[in-house]
């Protein structure tokens, strides 16, 4: 099941359909709704644990090239 066919359901109000025949569409765009949700959680934290793992890589990067700047970590010179 699509996400048009989600926005194009027809509405339950309609007198010709009877309410048993929508109950499995319904479920079903539930589930598939619920799905949905769980992934774009997941893709969330996945992006927070990226991002955590960048600021750290940066703040030892900055840190590294600081200290041979000032010449504490000396490049080519024994």
């Amino acid at each position: 099941m699509s996400l048009a066919d989600i926005r194009y359901m027809p509405l339950t109000t309609d007198p010709s359909r009877q309410r048993r025949d929508i109950i499995p569409e319904l479920t079903q765009a539930s589930i598939w709704l619920e799905g949905g949700l769980h992934e774009a959680r997941r893709g969330r934290k996945d992006a927070e644990r990226m991002i955590v793992a960048l600021t750290v890589m940066l703040a030892v990067t900055v840190t590294l090239l600081v200290l041979t700047w000032a010449g504490y970590i000396p490049i080519g010179r024994w």
